[in-house]
């Protein structure tokens, strides 16, 4: 379990590179490093895993307290909404992008014969952009920097950096997808639903057993659903997790969902609250999306809704990263 840290000094007329001098030698940071994250006033706040640095931090700030003052924050999952919405209004030039650029993709996607391949494109661009914040953020104290960082993001980053990661993405759930149907006709053939349904379509009815085997398989396959839709943080904290954001990170993460170690983490207490939180936010928001989606004057609120939505999953998706 990862702690929020912050270091400054214990007053001004101790040397700022103080600071310095005790995470170089705890933490062993490095100077580039803390030149990256200090603030204005040479303070530092990070997140520690390490349990032993954390109790030599706590031993430091204990005996000499004149010299720095050194406090500790549980990281909490409650405070994303508010990340979330700092995020979103730090950066409307970002979120006016993004909506016009998934707006024309998605017309483009309508149009006979080149349609197919702007539907993909469709999820690409959302993968690449998914990635890219998490990616971009994951180093970055999301209380007291979120605005400052999230603001400096481009969305052409998305196409110029992050499209092989989405296209790695994109591929992951399209393999994954199409398993699920093999293991969907596997079932069926095993079942005798192939011939069970043929019945259904010439004589209109069906055996009572065979009823109970389609309900059984479509119960599987619903909580399947819901499965895959809980661990859609994990999967994008796979995804940036190795310090890479490129096309082979992002497709291993995906297809790692047929692992048994990440079908056990992902019930493990660390991930449970992000994916519970994750999935009730986005059933909400989902809803929400829908609904302002069918009146035309309320298109442009259906598509802020979905992109805070996306922001949020990013955002969770570091939050799990940084409570490891």
């Amino acid at each position: 379990m990862a702690l929020r840290v912050k270091v400054r000094r214990g007053g001004p007329d101790v040397p700022e590179d103080f600071v310095f001098s005790v995470l170089s030698s705890i933490l062993r940071m490095k100077r580039e490093e803390y030149e990256k994250i200090k603030e204005e006033d040479g303070s530092v706040s990070i997140y520690v895993k390490d349990p032993e640095a954390i109790v030599r931090l706590q031993e430091v700030g204990e005996k000499y307290p004149e010299l720095i003052d050194i406090s500790f924050e549980r990281v909490s999952q409650g405070g994303l909404f508010s990340i979330t919405n700092k995020a979103v209004k730090s950066n409307i030039g970002l979120a006016l992008s993004w909506s016009a650029i998934l707006f024309l993709l998605l017309l483009l996607s309508v149009v006979p014969l080149i349609g197919i391949v702007f539907n993909q494109l469709t999820s690409i661009f959302l993968y690449a952009f998914l990635i890219m914040i998490a990616f971009e953020l994951k180093e970055t104290d999301l209380e007291s920097r979120i605005e400052e960082k999230f603001s400096s993001i481009k969305v052409g980053r998305a196409f110029s950096d992050y499209l092989g990661a989405g296209v790695g993405m994109w591929l992951g759930f399209l393999l994954l997808y199409l398993l699920l149907i093999v293991i969907f006709f596997f079932l069926a053939l095993s079942f005798g639903l192939i011939g069970t349904l043929s019945d259904l379509s010439v004589h209109g009815e069906v055996k009572g057993g065979a009823v109970s085997s389609l309900v059984v398989i479509a119960i599987l396959f619903f909580t399947l659903g819901l499965w895959l839709f809980y661990v859609i943080p994990l999967i994008l904290a796979k995804a940036i997790g190795t310090g890479t954001a490129n096309f082979e990170s992002a497709f291993k993460a995906v297809l790692s969902v047929l692992r048994p170690s990440f079908i056990k983490e992902s019930f493990s207490s660390e991930y449970i609250s992000t994916g519970a939180m994750w999935s009730l936010v986005a059933t909400i928001g989902i809803f929400g999306f829908v609904l302002t989606l069918a009146l035309i004057v309320t298109i442009p609120i259906a598509f802020l809704i979905l992109y805070w939505l996306n922001i949020y999953l990013s955002l969770s998706a570091v939050f799990y990263i940084k409570k490891l």
